[in-house]
Order: structure tokens, then sequence, then C-alpha cells
């Protein structure tokens, strides 16, 4: 247990989350001091600068600096490092931070960990915590669905998230970090992480895993890989083993049984960055909300954004419903915060809803309540149920187990390894 007051806290990387992080961190400056943030990126540097005030943050390139810095002017004290880094860089950051921070430190990672389950484990496998960056656990409308099922058990999980945001970067139009390892690594293992937190972690059986996968053509359109337009054909080839530089998984659909003491659970996960419509699970799902009451403009959100190529609208959904003991039935809109209860005499019943929604606003609250959390590990060192070792490790061996049986459906069809 630390007794420290105010701990030193270390930004790794300047992107979207790592800038997120530099606000929240000035909600919490009585609880950590934000003493360098690390980005190889001069411009990202440059950019990030005003975002600091007054405060005297050490803005760098070298993660080596940085952590001379802390060790100079507050030696010995536990730092708190939020790891915003591409997944494909962070498993040496982590092991160059196991190296160097002192003890009682915590690193908050980004998600994914990694991008291989040999690179997770061994991100895992030291003394340090190494926290999982699972905003969703915060969301509000899974928190007051929560809640709302006072202990309930959970018997049926169904969790969609999809976008055509994602097209810019799967084309090239937009590079981003996040995208690497395909939709995943970057979208499924959000809900991942909230099945963990409704049914927690443990035996978990992968009994369906298929990939679609994508590859740009030299005029940014998206193809398969046998050179033929994606036309929403399911399923198509598996993802990119390597996760990095080659075809990925443009949408991924996985079924789980996850035994528990009162009964087995059974899990959808659909996740894709090629949009809501033009696959089977995604019909599947729609038909499934229209027996619930729920037409696709209810659940599904157009926003007015501008994207890379100059298209001005977006459609995105990020649902679950959860069926739980008690023909308990809820309807969780994580994206226009809101939950429904259906069934009955009065059919769908709104039970929750955020009015005036700003989403980056949300969005920053969600990463204050997980540094809040980390906080508390830094302070107990205690395993944290949401965020902590135990789940993330869960996670990811979940995700690659997934990946793999995506891999081997895909040999078994074509007669020989993915090329």
């Amino acid at each position: 247990m630390s007794t420290h007051a105010r701990f030193p806290l270390v930004i790794l990387g300047l992107g979207r989350m790592g800038t997120l992080a530099l606000k929240v961190a000035r909600r919490l400056g009585a609880e950590v001091r934000l003493m360098a943030a690390v980005d190889p990126d001069r411009a990202a540097r440059q950019q990030a600068a005003p975002l600091l005030g007054d405060a005297e943050v050490w803005l760098t390139a070298c993660l080596d600096e940085a952590l001379a810095l802390i060790s100079e002017r507050q030696p010995g004290c536990p730092v708190m490092v939020y790891d915003a880094a591409p997944p494909s860089v962070r498993p040496k950051n982590i092991q160059k931070l196991r190296e160097k921070l002192p003890p009682g430190s915590v690193i908050l990672a980004e998600k994914p960990l990694a991008l291989s389950l040999a690179e997770a484990a061994a991100a895992l496998a030291g003394p340090e915590p190494v926290l999982g960056d699972f905003l969703e656990v915060a969301n509000p409308a899974f928190v007051a669905a929560c809640q709302y099922l006072r202990g309930r058990p959970v018997r049926r999980l169904t969790f969609w998230r999809a976008s055509t945001i994602g097209l810019d970067l799967l084309t090239g139009r937009v590079r981003r970090a996040g995208v690497q390892g395909g939709s995943l690594l970057d979208k499924a293992v959000h809900d991942l992480a909230l099945i963990g937190a409704l049914v927690g972690p443990g035996e978990t059986e992968v009994r369906q895993a298929v990939a679609l996968a994508w590859m740009s053509t030299p005029g940014g359109g998206l193809m398969g890989l046998d050179g033929r337009p994606l036309d929403g054909t399911w399923p198509s080839r598996p993802p990119d083993p390597d996760g990095d530089g080659g075809p990925a998984d443009a949408a991924f659909y996985l079924e789980l049984g996850l035994p528990r003491p009162w009964g087995t659970v059974g899990a959808r996960v659909l996740s894709g960055w090629i949009g809501v419509t033009g696959s089977q699970p995604g019909s599947e799902i729609l038909r499934e909300l229209q027996g619930l009451g729920f037409q696709p403009e209810d659940v599904v959100w157009t926003r007015s954004v501008q994207a890379a190529d100059g298209r001005q609208g977006a459609e995105e959904v990020r649902l679950a419903i959860i069926e739980a003991e008690g023909d308990v039935t809820l309807v969780v809109d994580l994206l226009r915060p809101r939950v429904w209860e259906t069934g009955g005499a009065d059919g769908r019943r709104p039970i929750f809803q955020v009015v005036d929604l700003d989403y980056e606003a949300m969005k920053a609250s969600a990463l204050e309540a997980v540094f809040r959390r980390a906080l508390q590990t830094l302070r107990t060192g205690c395993d944290d149920p949401l965020i902590g070792r135990e789940v993330v490790a869960w996670v990811h061996r979940v995700i690659f187990e997934a990946r793999k049986e995506a891999l081997r459906r895909c040999c078994m069809k074509s007669g020989g390894p993915y090329p």
C-alpha cells in the first residue's frame, strides 16, 4: 500500500486518447502530477503543448528522458503510466517500464495490450500491475443497466459495435494506431471487457469465430484477398495473423459459451469497421431487435461528421442486449446512453437516458473513471475487478483464441494455409 498523496503521471502517445488523457490529468490534479508526455512525433508534441496550460510538463520524444526526470524529482515514488502509444510498440514500452519504474508503479494500457497472445502474456507476466483502459465499463448506460439488474444472473448476451467511419482507416485515407489488428482487437475488445464485468472472467468456449477480411486497392477501394470487391460475403478470409501491415478483419463475429455457477451463458459479439449492414449476423441482430419493438433508426446513429474523403455522414451502432433471470431483457445503447426494458404489456420501457449528449465529454468522463480505478490499485496494490490483470488476461486470451479459430476455419475451407 502506497502512502504518497500525489503520484507522478507519464503519458505515452499523444494521439486521440493520449491527448484526451492530458485533459483528464488536469481534473486529477490533487491526486496525480503530470510530469511528462512522450511521443516521437514532433507535430504531435507541438499540438499537445497548448493543452498543458501553466503546468510544467516535459514533452519529449524519449521515454528514457521522461523516466530519468521523474527519478530525479520524485525518487522512489511509485509512478502511474498511461500507455496510449500504438499497440505495435506497447510490448517494448512495457518491457522498458518494467526495468526502470520504481516498485509499486502501475501501467494503464490502451487496448489492445499487444498484437499477439505471446506479447500480451509477456506484458502481464511482471510484478507491476498492467491494467486495461476499458472505458465502456464506465459508460453511463452500462452502469445504469448493471444497477437495474441488481445482481440477477445473466443468461444471454449480444454485443454489436459497428461503424462506417472505419472505411477511412481501412483504406489508408486516415492513419490511426487503433486500427492495428482490425475490428477484433480495436472494437470487440471493449465488449469482451463488458462481458467480463457482467459474468466475470473464467472458463470460456469459443464456439464460432468468423472474420471478413479487407485489403485496400490502389484506388483506395476495398477488396477481398481474392481480388474481388467486398460485397458483404460472409464468411470471407481470416484476419492478418501479424496484426499490422497487411489485411486484417474488417468485421468479426464470435459466439461464446461461458460456464458459470448459475449455468452456461451464451454470448454473441459482432464488430465491424465497414458499416452496419451487409453481414448475416448483423441482419439477425436487427431482426431480433425488431421482434423487441425496435426499428433500425432507433439504434443506429447517423452522425454529421466530415470524413477524410469528403463524406458528410457516418452510421454507427454500439449496442448490447442483456437477457437475465426473471425474463428481464435490457437493450442498452452505449453510443447515445439509453437503456430500455422490453417485454410485458408495455412493450419497451425506457429506464435510463442521458439528455443533451456531449460524446467527447462522455468519453473524457469514462477515462477519468478508469484513471481513478488505476489510482486505487496504485494506492492499495489490489487487482481491480473491471480493469485489472485478471480480466485483461482473460480478454486477450479470448480475443486471440477467436482469431486462431477464424484462421483454422479458413484453412479448412481453402485446403491450405493462409497466404
